[in-house]
């Protein structure tokens, strides 16, 4: 049976838009998988009004490139299409190392989607385990996923879709944490930069 998307938009001034604010577009009929109490949506649908979100998502682009150069040495924009930010991260020796996709097609009413994929745009499925850096309690927080690597960390949305009940995303999306230049070097930190030969290659 065919499925019928019902939007309901609320009429806005994007200019009154003020932080805190979220204005999603309710869709109906979507498939949702049940876990726990949260229901779990494919956030690939277009939740938010568009318009706002091309709103917000100019200002995380604008505050990026604000910062972006006191990153030279560890990442750099590569590009920037709505909704994804694709950025460069480099080896100690200044080799490209990967590619880091972030998907804010939804931002900020869910946190962005992030994705590795090699330096030939090939989606990594597993780094090397030896490529993985281990936080102060030895655990490692980048984790091989059918659909791709899993970061696993607050300010993205497979976490915050994992841990819904104990870390819900709208409780915390402006703290520090959720900050996309400090989610983007927690997430480079978590990689042994180091180390040029990182991914782990399916037998």
């Amino acid at each position: 049976m065919a499925k019928k998307l019902i939007r309901i938009k609320i009429p806005i001034n994007p200019s009154t838009i003020q932080q805190g604010q979220a204005y999603p577009v309710i869709v109906q009929n979507i498939p949702f998988v049940r876990r726990h109490w949260h229901h779990r949506v494919d956030v690939e649908h277009q939740l938010l009004e568009p318009r706002i979100s091309k709103i917000i998502f100019r200002k995380v682009v604008k505050d990026l490139k604000e910062k972006d150069t006191s990153y030279q040495n560890i990442w750099r924009i590569k590009e920037i299409y709505y909704p994804y930010i694709i950025i460069d991260v480099y080896s100690t020796n200044g080799k490209k190392l990967l590619i880091l996709t972030l998907n804010l097609r939804n931002y900020n009413y869910f946190p962005p989607q992030v994705g590795l994929l090699t330096t030939d745009e090939r989606l990594i499925m597993k780094l090397k385990d030896s490529a993985i850096v281990q936080d102060e309690l030895g655990i490692k927080h980048i984790i091989a996923h059918a659909t791709g690597v899993w970061i696993c960390t607050p300010g993205t949305y497979k976490y915050h879709d994992f841990y819904y009940d104990i870390d819900r995303w709208e409780k915390g999306r402006y703290d520090i944490s959720t900050n996309m230049i400090e989610l983007i070097n927690r997430i480079i930190s978590m990689i042994d930069r180091t180390n040029e030969d990182i991914v782990e290659v399916a037998k």
